[in-house]
Order: C-alpha cells, then sequence, then structure tokens
C-alpha cells in the first residue's frame, strides 16, 4: 500500500466517501494508510463491511468500545489482503475522489489550481489528470483557458 504525502483538506467525510463509490476492504486499508478518512469513519464502513461476518462485527464492536485503534487497523489491514482488485485502481478510486472533493471545495482555496497540481504529482503525474494542469500543453484543436480547465475539472468530478 503506497503512502501519499498529499492530504485532502478539508478530509474527507464518511458521508461523500459513501456517496462516490462502493467502499471495500481494500479502500479503507488505503484510507487509514494516507489518513484521508478519520478512524471514526473508517470503523463504521468497516462495520457495514462486516455485517455478514458474526467474528468481524464482534472484533470491531470491542475496538470501538476500547477506542483500540490498532485492533482497527490490524482488522482492516487483515481483510484487506483478501481484497483482489489492484492497488492501482483502488488509487485511481481515490484519486478521483479527490477530484471531486477539491471541485466541490475550490471555493475555500486561495488558488485550487494548485492544489490539483499538489494532487496530480502526489498521484505520480496522470496522464488523465492533464486537463486539469495549467501549463500543460494541449492540441492546437482545443480550447483553452481557465473556464474550459473548469468544464473539464467539472467532468471529471461528476463522472
Amino acid at each position: 500500500m503506497n503512502k501519499l504525502d498529499y492530504k485532502p483538506f478539508p478530509k474527507f467525510t464518511k458521508e461523500f466517501v459513501e456517496q462516490n463509490i462502493k467502499v471495500d476492504w481494500g479502500d479503507l486499508a488505503w484510507a487509514l494508510s494516507n489518513h484521508w478518512l478519520d478512524v471514526s469513519s473508517i470503523a463504521e464502513l468497516a462495520e457495514v463491511l462486516a455485517l455478514k461476518n458474526e467474528y468481524l462485527c464482534t472484533s470491531l464492536a470491542i475496538a470501538r468500545i476500547n477506542k483500540d485503534e490498532l485492533a482497527l487497523e490490524t482488522l482492516v489491514f487483515q481483510q484487506a489482503q483478501k481484497y483482489t482488485v489492484p492497488d492501482e485502481l483502488v488509487r485511481e478510486r481515490w484519486m478521483l475522489l479527490a477530484v471531486k472533493w477539491l471541485y466541490q471545495h475550490r471555493n475555500t482555496f486561495d488558488n485550487p489550481w494548485l492544489v490539483i497540481e499538489e494532487l496530480w504529482a502526489a498521484f505520480g503525474y496522470p496522464s488523465s489528470l492533464n486537463c486539469l494542469i495549467r501549463w500543460m500543453p494541449i492540441p492546437s484543436d482545443r480550447k483553452v483557458g481557465e473556464e474550459t480547465m473548469l468544464e473539464k475539472w467539472h467532468t471529471l468530478a461528476t463522472s
């Protein structure tokens, strides 16, 4: 599980994540490793995933009652090892969540385009975000300008 230096601000909420992706153990491990959700949100999301497993439900409940973050982390990471989706896809899902989050909170930043560049760098310069990087060359047959970039950002954030 790769850790990123980038941290979303404000931090993601459980409700935002639930509304935008079908969370699995790999997602929880990623969010936990990168501190993109608080521990309480991770515990609540884990409880939903564990509903069909009495042992996991009980273990998670005990960890929450005892405020035992290490036990919670251990359970999440153990379950994530069984997760079959490649880490790259989990990373991309969280990157797109970050794009959406930034779009929804862009007015809280003096320069949201700079934040997009930080996100782009943190995720290893994915070409899927090149259209949001102000200084990247664009084909001569495409429109230019901040309005066009905002339209592209909106499209990425709402897809």
